[in-house]
């Protein structure tokens, strides 16, 4: 959506209360913004999904979702709000999508090596 109106009020605010909590040395802040902004990763881990063909038959955004290491990125870089969080949660899922078309999908991914194509005069698979 323009403008990010995808961000609802409540979330947003709910965001901004744990990242300044987070902010102020507070641990337990750091899984407190993904448990608020759950619903919201979801939406955009399931909209980026979208963008990889084949990969939406394999992958579900909720794992897609757990599996973008949020949770490590929160203990290593503070956003400075919510908008910074968002983008911060769309960088480590983007990287997730990739790694995993890389893995189904790559030269040595999971798909290339079941299909037993060859590259052309290599004999190794495609």
């Amino acid at each position: 959506m323009p403008g990010g109106a995808w961000l609802d009020e409540p979330t947003t605010v709910m965001a901004q209360r744990c990242l300044d909590r987070l902010g102020g040395g507070d641990a337990g802040a750091r899984e407190e913004v993904l448990v608020c902004a759950a619903r919201r990763l979801e939406h955009l881990a399931r909209k980026m999904l979208r963008g990889f063909p084949g990969l939406s038959d394999r992958e579900q955004s909720r794992d897609v979702m757990q599996d973008a290491r949020l949770w490590r990125s929160l203990a290593a870089v503070r956003p400075d709000g919510p908008r910074g969080f968002f983008r911060l949660a769309a960088a480590q899922l983007r990287r997730e999508l990739r790694d995993l078309a890389r893995h189904y999908f790559g030269p040595a991914g999971k798909i290339g090596r079941a299909s037993g194509r060859q590259r052309a005069g290599t004999g190794r698979p495609a």
